[in-house]
């Protein structure tokens, strides 16, 4: 792990291939099942569920770190910015459109 990364524990549901563990993945009696700095994979993820595995730690850059910050800022500004007009129909699709363009990722 870099100077410049943290670890974070996830939802394995939120993993998704290309993460790295940060810590090794133990089943319920405390064998290992995967070590840590291993990336994972469609595969890694599926097997892991299987075994009844809920989280797992990952490997995060600061620069994710703040990109999730500056992301959650953003939405908390739209909330914000629409409190008084949620219950229209047309605002509430502008407000789900917009929340949608800011928690999109870019490739």
């Amino acid at each position: 792990m870099a100077a410049t990364d943290t670890t974070q524990e996830i939802l394995l549901d939120d993993a998704i291939p290309g993460m790295t563990l940060a810590e090794a993945v133990l089943d319920r009696s405390g064998a290992r099942l995967i070590s840590p700095g291993v990336e994972l994979t469609e595969k890694s993820i599926h097997a892991l569920r299987q075994r009844g595995v809920l989280r797992v730690h990952v490997v995060v850059s600061l620069n994710e770190q703040a990109r999730s910050k500056q992301t959650e800022k953003s939405l908390q500004r739209l909330d914000v910015l629409f409190k008084n007009s949620i219950d229209s129909k047309p605002n509430r699709l502008l407000l789900d459109s917009l929340r949608r363009y800011r928690t999109r990722t870019t490739q």
